[in-house]
Order: structure tokens, then C-alpha cells, then sequence
């Protein structure tokens, strides 16, 4: 898995064993702080030959259980989001039944 160190940790929690790499750092909604390619190429190899390796160790992650995303910002939601729960002003959450959906959701503007 790639991504930024706290989309890692979340999925070093999920699932026991995986291989993660932080190729970025969130700094907002829409906004990062990236490798270069060549060095965010270089790391995912490196990881995926270490996941390769490990594969047997790794039990697939299975649950049940709703998927829920939960994204604050500094200032208020200015709009509505297709499928988003308001928090409070400044925090929006999307519930699915998988992260699919609530990806699928989260990327609409009403």
C-alpha cells in the first residue's frame, strides 16, 4: 500500500504484516508534498519485493463492518457533498458499505 504516512499506519492497523509506503504528506484537501517519481517509483519496488516475500505471512483483512471517512479542514464546508454527514462546520463523513463508495461519494460536489 502507498500513500501518505497516516493512510499507512491506518493500514499497518488494519491488517498485520502489510507493506506500506509513504510516497507523499498530506498538507490539506488538496494539497501534498510528493517524492519524486523516480524515488516514490523506487520505494514501491522495494516494497513490493518485501510484500512479495512476506505474502505468505499476511492474512487478508476481511470486515464486515461499515466504512467511514471523516475529513476536517480549517474553515467551514463551504459546499454540499454528495453523500456527506455534516459533523460540525468544518467536518464532513461518508459512510458505504466499502471504500469504493465512499471514495465515489466524497469526489461528487453537489
Amino acid at each position: 500500500m502507498a500513500g501518505t504516512p497516516n493512510a499507512c499506519r491506518e493500514s499497518e492497523a488494519w491488517v498485520q504484516g502489510i507493506v506500506t509506503a509513504a510516497v507523499k504528506e498530506g498538507l490539506s484537501e488538496q494539497c501534498a508534498i510528493h517524492l519524486a517519481p523516480v524515488d516514490a517509483r523506487a520505494l514501491i519496488r522495494e516494497t513490493i519485493q518485501d510484500a512479495v516475500r512476506k505474502s505468505g505471512q499476511i492474512e487478508p483483512g476481511a470486515d464486515d463492518a461499515p466504512v467511514g471517512l471523516e475529513l476536517p479542514q480549517p474553515q467551514p464546508w463551504a459546499e454540499e457533498r454528495v453523500g456527506a454527514e455534516r459533523v460540525d462546520e468544518c467536518t464532513l463523513r461518508w459512510t458505504g458499505s466499502d471504500m469504493w463508495s465512499v471514495a465515489d461519494d466524497r469526489c461528487a460536489i453537489v
